[in-house]
């Protein structure tokens, strides 16, 4: 049986017989390997902890790292109500024009012990006259943006992520449903939904809150959004239901005012055939009914189906021409296209490239406006870059005491390095590469300097499948610190020369701690690496490709060395082909044209063509899971030996390696992804 259907009877209401009896047979005598994990990934290790030491004999070790996490959701949970209070300092609760959701909230007063629920992250939805008010006193409490390049763009931007006094995290939100196109008609239904917040007693801060009817439709918006670890969420929805009973009827009213309404019919659906959710019958009825009378206008058919508006391809049009080597000249543009264009430098995290292009053009189109605001996010990214690499040294003196000198890997290793200025390279975590000897001892340095990491010491199955482990201060100050082993894990493994990255790398100093940087030609490797992943898990990759041309223009690449290391990793062929002819066809990155044609994939020049035309048409923006799929199948293809290895591939993707986790099976969740 499934972790996920050993989570799911964990959090069954009750202690029911049959439920006990179906864990007891499922966990006699087994290791529950990665339960505990998976837990933690949907924010539930409480209510495992709490079912399961009520069943004998359950895995040892399982449960005491459900113990530590659950103690560690309580610490986080006590932190949460803290930030909550300088919240409700900061904003003032008798104004209605902000109000606190999910998070802790739910946690105390739905959940009923702090523990069962692990959820410091609190939403604080804001009206958009209220945005800038509510940011600048939050700001002045104490409280700093998590990341400048992800800074909110005033009057643009839907969120903003501070990291509060006590470490939690809150999300400014201008909108309860994120990611839809804006419509004035947002603000009308924000300042509605306002108008029915209530203000609690939260041991002692007042707080202005969501009431729950209102709240149901944020935790559907973030189970649509979270589907791949969405217990919590069903488990949230179950709750509510439990303990503050909703009106049918006027849900129903608010799924045609949000506009929303299959959303929230699908959320409760699951929540009900999961978690066994109090939902009736008539209101899932009454949702459908609702779900054709939309207040917000319609979503055309190419959205639905993924594809960019209009105004999203004019902004990645004029994004690739800022960021290119030699920038093109901007045009003038719609203020819509702007606010297009700003979300998506932000998202790339390549808004102070955008800032040097229009800053070289004498007479740039952009509003003022724009300029200053690119302007500051520099600014800040300057400062955060700094601080990184202060915090970098800290880490690296603790590594330096155990006798490991980790490589250097993406922004650390290129900010400071590569780029003419620092400001330009933002980066949001430290990514370390270590010998596979030294993971325990750097694991080991980083528990006891205080960072946190779900689970224990890397375990073999780790070593052989994962490429590492991502580590994070408990207290939100420090930035996270990802531990690789491998540059790429399951299911995009590379049998690459990692040890003779070690040897080929040259000493550095940061803050006066030693550290290893690779060669230009391995930087530009791991940035064609980078590149192969975020294509496979849709996320933000145009930044690769300008690490790419920055390397190949301010280093002096052996470019023999590239070829050889490639060429004798044969599935990283196909992928460093298409990354490195994207970057010379979007970018003018100087890649030679005999490294090109040794890269060339050999079979079907027909499909080496076209998917070199598709690699760099979708180089900006998310693609749909399935076209993902297919793109790195299409390289992984290309560089077997014979369509048996490729069939094996294909094989492992479906028949999950057995000692990975469940959780593993990302790639196929995202494939139900609308």
């Amino acid at each position: 049986m499934s972790l996920h259907e050993i989570l799911r009877l964990c959090l069954l209401d009750g202690h029911d017989d049959e439920v006990a009896a179906s864990l007891q047979r499922i966990v006699a005598g087994g290791t529950l390997a990665g339960l505990a994990a998976a837990a933690h990934d949907h924010g539930v290790p409480g209510y495992v902890l709490d079912r399961l030491k009520h069943v004998a004999p359950v895995d040892g070790d399982a449960l005491q790292t459900l113990r530590t996490l659950h103690e560690q959701a309580v610490r986080v949970h006590v932190q949460s109500l803290a930030d909550l209070a300088v919240l409700a300092a900061a904003c003032d609760p008798e104004r209605a024009d902000w109000a606190a959701a999910g998070g802790p909230l739910i946690a105390e007063l739905v959940h009923g012990h702090p523990g069962l629920r692990m959820c410091g992250t609190v939403d604080v939805i804001v009206s958009d006259r209220a945005f800038s008010r509510v940011l600048k006193h939050t700001v002045e409490a104490g409280c700093r943006l998590l990341d400048p390049d992800i800074e909110p763009y005033y009057g643009i931007r839907h969120l903003a992520t501070l990291v509060m006094p006590y470490g939690s995290r809150a999300h400014l939100l201008r909108r309860v449903v994120l990611g839809r196109s804006n419509d004035p008609r947002d603000e009308a239904v924000m300042d509605a939904l306002l108008s029915r917040t209530r203000i609690i007693d939260l041991r002692g801060p007042r707080i202005r809150a969501l009431n729950w009817e209102d709240t149901l439709f944020l935790l559907a918006n973030r189970l649509d959004a979270d589907s791949g670890a969405g217990l919590g969420w069903l488990k949230d929805i179950q709750r509510i239901i439990a303990c503050h009973p909703p009106d049918w009827n006027n849900v129903a009213e608010r799924a045609k005012e949000f506009g929303s309404a299959d959303l929230l019919k699908d959320a409760l659906r699951a929540a009900r055939d999961t978690l066994a959710a109090a939902v009736p019958d008539g209101a899932l009825d009454a949702l459908e009914s609702a779900g054709g009378v939309a207040v917000h206008a319609p979503v055309p058919d190419s959205q639905r189906r993924g594809e960019a508006s209009e105004s999203q391809r004019a902004a990645a049009a004029m994004l690739l021409r800022a960021v290119r080597l030699q920038p093109r000249a901007v045009q003038p543009l719609p203020a819509t296209t702007w606010e297009d264009m700003l979300a998506l430098a932000g998202r790339e995290r390549l808004a102070p490239l955008v800032h040097e292009a229009l800053r070289a053009q004498e007479e740039a189109n952009a509003p003022r406006s724009v300029g200053a605001l690119l302007a500051h996010i520099r600014e800040t990214t300057r400062d955060h870059v700094a601080r990184a690499y202060g915090e970098l040294g800290q880490v690296l003196a603790v590594f330096r005491k155990v006798g490991c000198t980790p490589v250097l890997m993406k922004g650390a290793a290129l900010a400071r390095f590569t780029y003419a200025d620092p400001a330009l390279r933002p980066f949001a975590d430290l990514d370390l590469l270590v010998p596979l000897p030294e993971v325990s001892a750097a694991h080991q340095a980083l528990r006891q300097a205080g960072y946190v990491v779900a689970g224990d010491v890397p375990t073999d199955a780790d070593l052989i499948w994962r490429h590492g482990r991502g580590y994070y201060d408990p207290d939100g100050i420090r930035m996270p610190v990802d531990l690789h082993w491998r540059f790429v894990g399951y299911p995009l493994i590379l049998p690459l020369d990692r040890p003779g990255i070690f040897r080929r790398a040259t000493e550095v100093l940061i803050e006066g701690e030693p550290a290893l940087l690779p060669t230009p030609g391995d930087l530009a490797v791991a940035a064609c690496i980078s590149f192969l992943r975020e294509c496979w898990y849709r996320k933000p990759r145009l930044r690769y490709l300008r690490d790419l041309a920055e390397i190949a223009t301010r280093h002096s690449v052996d470019w023999d060395l590239v070829t050889h290391v490639v060429c004798s990793t044969p599935p990283l062929r196909s992928p460093a082909y298409f990354a490195l002819a994207a970057a010379a066809d979007l970018l003018d990155a100087p890649i030679p044209a005999p490294v090109l044609e040794t890269l060339r994939p050999r079979r079907s020049p027909a499909i080496v063509r076209r998917l070199r035309a598709y690699t760099a048409s979708r180089a900006v923006g998310t693609d749909r899971p399935l076209r993902s799929l297919l793109q790195v199948a299409l390289m992984r293809w290309m560089d077997s030996r014979s369509t048996g290895e490729f069939l094996r591939w294909v094989r492992e993707l479906v028949l999950v390696p057995p000692p990975l986790a469940e959780s593993q099976r990302r790639w196929l969740q995202m494939l139900r992804e609308r």
